[in-house]
């Protein structure tokens, strides 16, 4: 199994025959030998790499969802000319500067043993419409990427590490 690297070909499994000579000439009692060898460094790095490009890709299919999630029209109050979600619901459009400021960090941290990437929201209320307040229900839109569209995320993950 080789990897197409930069300009370079990197070998994870290595095969190694060596016919041993001293046998050839029958003073030996040693056997030839065939070594394969699996190179865990290199294919560490090697899923570290799919793995990465697979949450990229994750993560930006996270952000077109939760935008998906934020141009949802309301069925909720009136309020004016802007229909208002309803509890439970994501928040419902009225300036897009929310849908506007989701995004894809584009970055892939360690978080311990994990490799972590994020969609964020960089809006004052986005944590208020999240988890709620005293005076209003929640209307998540961030936590349920991953209930509402998992098979999306996990297809776009696969495509991902394919790709790479």
């Amino acid at each position: 199994m080789e990897r197409e690297g930069a300009g370079a070909r990197e070998a994870i499994l290595i095969v190694d025959a060596r016919l041993n000579t001293a046998e050839r000439a029958g003073s030996s009692s040693e056997t030839d030998m065939g070594h394969i060898t699996f190179d865990r460094a290199k294919m560490a790095r090697l899923v570290e790499t799919k793995v990465t490009a697979g949450l990229l890709n994750a993560s930006i299919q996270g952000e077109r969802d939760a935008k998906a999630l934020l141009s949802q029209p309301g069925s909720g109050q009136q309020y004016g000319d802007h229909k208002s979600s309803a509890p439970g619901q994501p928040p419902a459009p009225d300036t897009g500067h929310m849908r506007t400021a989701t995004q894809a960090t584009l970055e892939v941290v360690r978080g311990g043993e994990d490799l972590v990437t994020h969609v964020v929201t960089n809006v004052p209320q986005a944590v208020a419409m999240e988890k709620g307040t005293e005076r209003m229900a929640a209307r998540p839109y961030l936590s349920r990427l991953g209930s509402d569209h998992g098979p999306d995320l996990a297809h776009a993950f696969i495509e991902g590490a394919k790709r790479e």
